[in-house]
């Protein structure tokens, strides 16, 4: 199925643009994993610490391209500036989610290209 948004990419978009780390880890399921570049994060803490100090910190600004569902596995292209460095070109990955039965992300896995 492909979709021009996901509820759960559109909260994790205005999410991470808030610079609210509760609400992002309020996205996850409890004992999730986050995947990415810089390490694997399990659960809450973890989780918060790196959108804290990664993502905050560096003011990304992101937005949701094309978005493909199937059931509990949720694709989404995703491009992030940063005020910090306007000169700096747009970072484009793939967000890969998957959901739990409740709507909660028990996986997310994010590839740069």
């Amino acid at each position: 199925m492909t979709a021009s948004s996901h509820p759960v990419v559109s909260a994790y978009v205005e999410a991470v643009n808030a610079g609210d780390v509760d609400r992002i880890v309020g996205l996850f399921a409890p004992g999730a994993t986050l995947s990415h570049p810089l390490g694997t994060f399990t659960g809450a803490r973890e989780i918060g610490t790196f959108y804290r100090d990664v993502v905050i910190a560096g003011q990304a600004d992101v937005t949701a391209g094309a978005v493909l569902s199937e059931g509990t596995l949720v694709m989404a292209e995703i491009s992030a500036t940063s005020a910090l460095d306007p000169n700096a070109s747009t970072a484009h990955a793939i967000d890969v989610f998957r959901l739990d039965e409740q709507g909660l992300v028990a996986d997310l896995e994010i590839y740069y290209r």
